[in-house]
């Protein structure tokens, strides 16, 4: 096969071979030397492209090739797949002249230019066995022939061998030698639904089709040009959204549906119903009106999880089952329902209320101040100089540092992470005068809190998110793994993303995306504030389970809410906002509004004059940023509407002036013909 060109297309396959193998060398030096996760993911899909280019040569180098599975001859092997194949013709031969002798009253006659031509051994190169791959594989039969003018002849009478009065032949499966990765494709493409068959289109390059008799129409596998694959990505749905932003990571699925990921609406229904006629008929009844309120209030919650898990849509996620995101959702409602019952209450009633979840709850909490003495090392004390120090070291530490890993893989953005940590801080001081608790050491605000708990949390976030964006997903059913060790890390791993999504922001790529990124600010430091004033105004101890269960809570529902946020900003077909996404932001305004409620005169008393000063001057600087950048400069970096016309306007540009030299060219030859 050495420089062996094809006999159509002129394509020299050492040639290409060598450009292969220096393309695959050039993107070995760019693995080695990329640090960004984007040249990376680039120099990923160099190399899908690249096995692709070369699957299409491997698979020029078998056209000629065809291959006979369950055919078994005693003889030799030339001569039997000779004679196969003469006899799939002799059938068609014989048909036609039954044909021609029906229809005498036609006068048809059958030429001898329409009766097929044997095969003979002029017309095969080589004919051997395959390696079976296992032990126990049974043999296959490689038939290479000089041209394809063979192979159409069996493709379109192969069939005759399925009636053919020789039990030996009716078994024989006649295909074209497929290389491996088109084995795959032919395996997967067959189990789509309404596919009937696939067959190769042999031109000088091959591509793979597929031909679906009942929906489709020839759809072409095939690599897209970079111009569809632009408005593909911006006219797909909310699936391929997600599939196009994961198109360069490796994710492989079984698609192993075990008895948890079906639908059991009505063995829940029925259980439902026998408890509900077991408290009816069978449980004694007790007089206790208080017990009975809150069995009654937590059976009615309970009633609606149950309906909200079966019958809701799922999320955007799918680990750990999507029935937990779904529970989440369900959750999310019943405390916006209780957040907006409290709404409507009285301070000393929210407060008793509150007795009823904790009986611990409803006495006035002791103010602490961690300001004070800002001295780190105190002298004066040397019983316990560094008191000031293990002092700060509370709970709020571990808090604050697992905390901000968790939201950085949540956000997915260091910048975005640092912007709102430090914004944080700087509330702190604004709220200082209303809340002792604010009231902190300089040291506390910048070095442990920002710089160490907070910047460690978000060094931490960032390194699992890296990782998380570059592993592999290969899924496989826990009931497919072939030890005890391997189903144990299954369900380990059941606990870990299904893939990862990158979040790429871009806030000032337009105004849309920049105000949706200020209102994100403001909402995850809303957030943060009300930790603090719900526990100041509802009497709520910072060692109390309902401040971590609360934090906790919100980090499911912001991780799905921020999924959700993006894909709306960043997918132009979804135009529905989604509904973690609408419900956490009512929970987080309806909180605000409760702490305002119950306790109005210190939320909102005055600030300082220089620190309203310095507010003021921060907002008046984004107002002018926002006009410079957005009506004045409009130094839009993503504006997808005229990128594409200016994509558009270039390609029709260059298209015009490869015309003109042509036209050029072929008036001068029209003149020296003249």
């Amino acid at each position: 096969m050495a420089g062996k060109r094809g006999p159509k297309s002129g394509i020299d396959l050492d040639e290409l071979e060598n450009r292969l193998n220096q393309r695959f060398d050039k993107l070995e030096c760019i693995m080695k030397d990329c640090v960004k996760q984007e040249e990376f993911q680039l120099a990923k899909s160099n190399i899908r492209v690249l096995l692709y280019e070369n699957d299409n040569v491997a698979q020029y180098t078998k056209r000629e090739n065809i291959r006979i599975c369950n055919f078994y001859p005693d003889g030799d092997l030339t001569d039997s797949v000779l004679s196969m194949f003469n006899h799939a013709i002799s059938l068609e031969n014989k048909a036609m002249n039954d044909v021609s002798q029906e229809e005498e009253l036609s006068q048809s006659v059958i030429s001898p230019s329409t009766r097929q031509t044997v095969i003979t051994r002029a017309d095969i190169s080589a004919c051997h066995y395959t390696n079976p791959k296992s032990r126990g594989a049974k043999k296959q039969i490689i038939v290479r022939f000089v041209s394809r003018e063979p192979i159409r002849t069996l493709h379109r009478f192969k069939k005759n061998l399925k009636s053919s009065p020789n039990p030996h032949y009716k078994n024989i499966y006649i295909m074209d030698d497929l290389t491996p990765l088109r084995i795959k494709l032919k395996a997967v493409v067959l189990k789509l639904p309404g596919v009937e068959k696939t067959f190769v289109i042999n031109d000088p390059l091959p591509r793979k089709y597929l031909k679906n008799c009942s929906k489709l129409d020839s759809l072409a596998i095939m690599p897209e040009p970079k111009q569809q694959i632009y408005r593909r990505l911006h006219s797909a749905t909310a699936h391929n959204w997600e599939e196009e932003k994961n198109k360069y990571k490796d994710i492989e699925d079984d698609g192993t549906m075990t008895f948890f990921w079906r639908a059991h609406t009505l063995t829940v229904l029925l259980l439902f119903s026998c408890i509900l006629v077991y408290v009816a008929f069978f449980e004694e009844q007790s007089n206790d009106s208080d017990y009975n309120m809150k069995r009654g209030v937590t059976a009615m919650g309970l009633c609606f999880l149950l309906f909200g898990v079966t019958q809701t849509p799922d999320g955007p996620f799918r680990r750990p089952h999507p029935a937990f995101w779904r529970l989440i959702l369900c959750l999310s409602i019943l405390y916006e329902l209780a957040m907006v019952y409290l709404l409507f209450q009285s301070p000393a009633d929210a407060r008793a209320l509150m007795k009823h979840i904790d009986p611990r709850l409803g006495v006035p909490l002791p103010e602490k101040d961690y300001g004070g003495n800002c001295l780190i090392y105190d002298a004066d004390k040397p019983e316990d100089p560094w008191h000031n120090f293990w002092d700060k070291m509370d709970g709020f530490v571990a808090t604050h540092f697992f905390g901000w890993w968790l939201k950085t893989l949540i956000i997915r953005d260091v910048w975005f992470c640092m912007v709102i940590s430090l914004m944080f801080e700087i509330l702190e001081y604004t709220l200082e005068g209303a809340f002792p608790n604010f009231s902190e050491c300089w040291w506390d605000h910048w070095i442990m809190d920002a710089l160490v708990c907070n910047g460690l949390g978000i060094y931490l976030g960032m390194k699992t998110m890296n990782y998380l964006s570059m592993k592999p997903y290969h899924w496989r059913g826990m009931w497919n793994q072939p030890t005890y060790r391997g189903m144990a890390k299954r369900v380990a791993l059941q606990f870990t993303p299904y893939s990862w999504t990158d979040f790429e922001w871009r806030p000032t790529s337009s105004l849309i995306r920049w105000c949706a990124t200020l209102a994100i600010f403001f909402i995850f430091l809303l957030a943060e504030l009300n930790t603090f004033f719900l526990k100041f105004v509802l009497w709520i101890p910072p060692d109390n389970y309902l401040n971590l269960t609360r934090l906790v809570f919100l980090l499911f529902m912001g991780s799905c809410a921020l999924r959700e946020g993006f894909q709306y900003l960043d997918d132009p077909t979804c135009k529905k906002f989604g509904r973690q996404a609408w419900m956490i932001i009512a929970i987080i305004v309806t909180e605000f509004l409760v702490a305002v409620r119950l306790d109005h005169k210190t939320l909102l008393k005055p600030i300082p004059t220089h620190i309203a000063l310095f507010w003021t001057a921060g907002i008046a600087c984004l107002i002018g940023y926002t006009i410079w950048k957005f009506y004045i400069v409009r130094d839009v970096k993503n504006d997808l509407e005229a990128l594409r016309k200016k994509k558009v306007a270039e390609t029709i540009q260059e298209e015009q002036e490869k015309e003109q030299p042509n036209d050029l060219q072929a008036l001068n030859n029209n003149k020296e013909s003249k």
